[in-house]
């Protein structure tokens, strides 16, 4: 619609001869605006995705994995059309923006979704992943942290407790991933790492949504958080009453604490 539009205008309508060849130039400047947008369109669909109230940790990695294989295969269609410097660079930024995005608290919450099971991340990722987890199980007193560990080694290949009935992973796709392990394997002792991991959004536009909606999202101070500095970064600390609040917990990341209500096993 809008190329007929376009098209229809460029006859119609006194531009520059240049601006009218490439409107009506179907050979090269249609392609290859087509070919772009086929790009920038699951991208677009990405960010959606990863802003909406039901994205969870575990799915950022996901996301980036499937766009940098769509880069790949949009620049091997689009060989004829985009030039070598310009895709050097589309890659190079793709990289660089997962470099920037995805950290280790992403691998582990890759790791623990049954979902996701960290069938795609590579060798050093998982590791930097089992590391965190690691972290955070220590820093939740959890009993016996390397239990932990050798239930995630049950957990990824479907073995031991994981392993005894099919029904466990067709219900991973039906439940909350922290729900899933609520129910289904609150006594292992990897349950309150994952579920905590399970529980976090990849971004902070649910809770935007949220304050938008009371009309504070653009104030310097936020109705009922305060925003204090520390020596390792910002700590927002969330007011409330409740019991839900009241067994919020610190989750460390990196160089930055925040208090995040959160459901445990």
């Amino acid at each position: 619609m809008l190329k007929g539009a376009l098209q229809a205008a460029a006859i119609s309508i006194k531009i520059s001869d240049d601006v009218r060849a490439d409107i009506l130039d179907e050979k090269f400047f249609w392609p290859r605006l087509e070919l772009i947008l086929s790009l920038l369109k699951p991208i677009a669909t990405g960010i959606l995705n990863l802003e909406s109230d039901d994205a969870l940790l575990s799915d950022a990695f996901e996301v980036f994995f499937k766009l940098t294989d769509l880069v790949e295969v949009f620049f091997n269609i689009a060989d004829n059309f985009i030039a070598l410097g310009d895709k050097t660079v589309t890659e190079e930024n793709f990289k660089k923006r997962f470099q920037m995005t995805i950290k280790p608290i992403h691998f582990a919450a890759n790791l623990v979704s049954p979902r996701y099971r960290g069938e795609r991340l590579t060798s050093a990722e998982r590791v930097q992943g089992y590391e965190y987890i690691q972290m955070l199980g220590k820093h939740l007193n959890v009993e016996n942290v390397e239990k932990a560990i050798e239930d995630l080694g049950d957990f990824r290949p479907k073995t031991g407790h994981h392993g005894s009935s099919e029904v466990l992973w067709v219900a991973a796709e039906n439940h909350k991933p922290y729900h899933w392990w609520a129910i289904f394997c609150k006594s292992q002792t990897l349950c309150p790492i994952a579920s905590m991991l399970l529980q976090l959004h990849p971004t902070s536009s649910p809770s935007e949504r949220n304050w938008s909606q009371q009309g504070d999202t653009h104030r310097i101070a936020l109705r009922g958080i305060d925003l204090n500095r520390t020596k390792g970064g910002s700590r927002a600390v969330i007011r409330g009453g409740g019991n839900f609040l009241r067994r919020a917990i610190w989750l460390p990341t990196f160089g930055r604490e925040s208090t995040i209500p959160i459901l445990r096993c």
